[in-house]
């Protein structure tokens, strides 16, 4: 189920926590802390691209006018590592130029420039590249500085048909998630026939002891045994569970192409039911050490009259079924898997 499953890396890192022994509250302040810290990185990196706070750009502008003086556009295009583009708007007949940090940030004034830069100045650092940039600016005859951005000519030219182009790809995308969104709906409520499933004779529900050796024991397939055995373990000592109810869906053959879907441990949802039967869900151990659930249940079809396997959700196919009417899915009989 989703609420269980770690879908992100937040919840693997309060899942990591709680495995390592602390308490609740101790993870979740470390999940808390993660996302402080991604918080901290984003801004430091919009800072980066050039963004400033609405409320410190008016003072950041003049305090740095203040100490060098305003900028002009062609001080600007001088700055190092930095880069001009001049662009030709065809609709309104207009040139601009779009300047570009180090860090690959755009701006399209140049006192959005005297802002990012004035930014440094309120922290007290200095911002040497602005005399280096006007030692390099050219003038002409008349005195005013050449911008090197306008004297090329435009780099790029955005005509009318790239603006209409531009608006009819917006919309198309727009349209393909539409039918995207449609598809999927189309393709979670179709139903697969009969003839998509086989019947078959190796595909079983068993449950899994409390103990090694106990009864049951010697039906298991190994390590799939084993592997309850810990999982069960881990969810009493690290989850709260007092007597984990397990099962182990075993028998399917290695090259079976839904192999990971026919086979595994699966645990009884506490407290849950679907359509007034108990609910199992694909547990197993991460990798990384913590239980991680799939959305992969066992459940009674109350339209179907039949145990399924597969997500939970009555209108899906399954990826095999149990068509025996009885309190549990555990014990043998006759399976239908997908092919």
């Amino acid at each position: 189920h989703k609420k269980d499953a770690i879908t992100s890396v937040k919840l693997a890192i309060k899942a990591q926590a709680l495995y390592d022994g602390k308490s609740k509250e101790e993870a979740e302040e470390c999940a808390q802390a993660f996302d402080r810290e991604q918080a901290a990185k984003k801004f430091a990196q919009r800072k980066l691209l050039g963004f400033v706070e609405p409320e410190i750009r008016d003072e950041a502008i003049a305090a740095f006018r203040a100490k060098y003086g305003p900028l002009d556009g062609a001080t600007t295009a001088k700055l190092p590592g930095w880069r001009a583009e001049s662009i030709y708007r065809e609709t309104c007949g207009q040139t601009a130029i779009q300047y570009f940090n180090p860090h690959g940030g755009q701006f399209g004034t140049v006192k959005q420039v005297e802002a990012w830069l004035g930014v440094r100045v309120l922290n007290g650092e200095d911002v040497p590249e602005v005399a280096q940039a006007r030692s390099q600016v050219k003038y002409g005859e008349d005195g005013r500085p050449i911008h090197d951005a306008r004297a090329a000519g435009p780099m790029t030219t955005r005509t009318a048909d790239d603006i209409v182009r531009e608006q009819e790809e917006k919309k198309r995308a727009r349209e393909e998630a539409v039918t995207l969104g449609m598809l999927n709906l189309e393709k979670k409520n179709r139903i697969a026939g009969p003839e998509c499933y086989a019947e078959c004779a190796w595909l079983h529900a068993l449950a899994i002891p409390q103990r090694a050796g106990g009864e049951g024991w010697a039906a298991l397939e190994q390590p799939l045994g084993q592997d309850g055995l810990a999982i069960a373990e881990a969810l009493v000592r690290r989850h709260g569970f007092v007597a984990p109810e397990l099962l182990a869906l075993q028998g399917c053959p290695k090259d079976h192409p839904h192999a990971s879907c026919l086979s595994g441990v699966f645990h009884l949802k506490p407290g849950g039911s679907f359509n007034d039967r108990p609910v199992y869900q694909q547990i197993f151990r991460h990798a990384s050490g913590p239980l991680a659930c799939r959305g992969l249940y066992i459940y009674w079809s109350q339209r179907r009259s039949r145990w399924k396997l597969g997500p939970l959700d009555d209108a899906m196919a399954p990826y095999a079924y149990l068509p025996v009417d009885r309190a549990s899915p555990i014990g043998g009989g006759t399976n239908g898997a997908a092919s």
